[in-house]
C-alpha cells in the first residue's frame, strides 16, 4: 500500500478517536470508573499515533494531489497548515494521556487533575483535527467547497419521483 493510500485511510482516525476518547473519558469521570478512564486514555494515545502516521504520510499525499487537475495549491496549503496544528495538539493530548495513565498506575494524587487537563486537550485536539479534516476534504470533494454545478445530463424529475409508476 502506498503512503497516499495510508494517508487517506488513517486521516479519519484521529478525528473520530479524539471525539470518542473524550466521550468515554467524560463517561468514566461521571461514573468514577477507573477502567473506563483507562480505556479513554488508551483511545487518546491511539488517536495521537494515528495523527503521527497521517502527518508522516501527508507529504507523499501532497506530491500526488499537486498533480491532479483542478487541485489548487491554496487548498492544499490550507489543509497542510491546519494539519500541522492538529498534529501538535494530538501529540500533546497523547502525551498527556500517557502521563495520566502512568500517574494512575502509580496512584498519584495528580491523576484527577491530569485527567481533566487531558479531557480539555482532547476536546481542543478534536476541534482542530476536525478542521484539518474539513480542509483535507476540500482537496478532492468540490461539494465541500460549494462549487458543484449540476451535470448537463441531470434528470429534470424531482427527487423521489419514481419513473416506474403504475399505469391507470
Amino acid at each position: 500500500m502506498e503512503p497516499v493510500h495510508i494517508h487517506l485511510i488513517v486521516t479519519h482516525f484521529p478525528i473520530v478517536a479524539s471525539f470518542i476518547g473524550a466521550l468515554v473519558l467524560v463517561w468514566g469521570m461521571i461514573y468514577k470508573s477507573k477502567p473506563t478512564q483507562t480505556i479513554a486514555h488508551i483511545i487518546l494515545v491511539a488517536s495521537a499515533i494515528g495523527a503521527a502516521i497521517s502527518n508522516y504520510t501527508g507529504e507523499a499525499a501532497e506530491e500526488v494531489a499537486e498533480n491532479i487537475p483542478g487541485i489548487t495549491h491554496n487548498v492544499i496549503h490550507e489543509h497542510e497548515e491546519a494539519a500541522e496544528l492538529a498534529f501538535i495538539l494530538q501529540l500533546v493530548m497523547g502525551a498527556l494521556a500517557l502521563l495520566t495513565l502512568f500517574m494512575a498506575w502509580r496512584k498519584s494524587a495528580l491523576t484527577r487533575i491530569l485527567t481533566i487537563v487531558t479531557l480539555v486537550a482532547s476536546l481542543a485536539a478534536f476541534v482542530v483535527v476536525a478542521r484539518a479534516g474539513y480542509y483535507g476534504g476540500m482537496i478532492r470533494h468540490p461539494e465541500v467547497r460549494g462549487k458543484v454545478e449540476p451535470s448537463s445530463d441531470a434528470s429534470p424529475e424531482p427527487a423521489g419521483n419514481d419513473s416506474h409508476e403504475s399505469e391507470e
